[in-house]
């Protein structure tokens, strides 16, 4: 087994300990893994050497260690970075009457990790914490555009899903659209990654100007004319650059996160 095998098989581990199973048996583990018991045993005393997982005298059970509780704190101010957004999504929804959410880029994904509903009873909904592919809707691929061309190729040439009709899926043409975004500094979709829905981003970059999420809106098809496409892409572009005048701090403690 090639030793990224290895490692993606023993980080797969730390999946099954959640808020439902704290702690796990041995064997139980193994059983519910699918992994030989001795592989296993390799790979949580490898663990609990590291400080990510330590054995209950008591019950004999593996649990989380404390070494996470370093990579909480570290995480902390990013969580809390995300608040300093909030005034300027607020101000975004009163003026566009449509959600208006924020993404960040987290390994080969985007996720989302606010948002700020409009108050018609139809709109766009997305819930915190939700992954999306780079490659579909205008919030992620945005920020794929701005990522270095070998990387654009490298998510590009894992399997790419087709969430609806419009999910663009040719590798060439996700290039060229990628080249386009990037020439306008802003992305528009239609449909891509949810039926009916018009998303408009633009990119968010920290102090050494390098993409790290983005700024959106997102409305039903019906309610998107032209007009009101091109008007709401001003209001981001202008209030993406008061993000980068006015939060200059933050950026560089987002740059640190990473």
């Amino acid at each position: 087994m090639s030793k990224l095998k290895t490692l993606d098989r023993a980080l797969h581990i730390l999946d099954f300990f959640t808020e439902e199973n704290k702690s796990w048996g041995l064997r139980e583990l193994a059983e519910k893994a699918k992994i030989n018991h001795t592989v296993l045993y390799r790979i949580l005393s490898t663990f609990e050497e590291h400080g990510f997982v330590n054995k209950n005298v008591e019950t004999g059970k593996y649990e989380l260690g404390l070494k996470f509780w370093k990579y909480n704190f570290l995480l902390q101010d990013k969580i809390k970075s995300k608040d300093l957004f909030k005034p300027y999504m607020k101000h975004l929804v009163e003026e566009t009457n449509e959600t208006v959410y924020l993404s960040w880029l987290e390994g080969y994904e985007a996720v989302c990790v606010d948002i700020v509903h409009s108050n018609n009873n139809i709109k766009y909904d997305v819930k915190i914490g939700m992954y999306k592919p780079l490659y579909a809707g205008a919030s992620n691929k945005i920020i794929l555009a701005y990522l270095d061309k070998e990387l654009q190729k490298e998510i590009l040439s894992k399997e790419l899903k087709v969430y609806t009709n419009e999910t663009v899926t040719n590798r060439d043409k996700l290039l060229l659209d990628l080249k386009t975004i990037k020439d306008n500094g802003w992305c528009i979709t239609y449909g891509e990654f949810n039926e009916n829905i018009v998303g408009i981003s633009v990119p968010l970059f920290d102090f050494r100007n390098r993409v790290f999420g983005s700024l959106n809106v997102a409305g039903p098809m019906y309610r998107m004319n032209d007009e009101k496409i091109e008007n709401i892409l001003k209001k981001l572009l202008k209030t993406k650059e008061k993000i980068n005048n006015n939060l200059k701090d933050i950026l560089f403690v987002l740059n640190n996160s990473y």
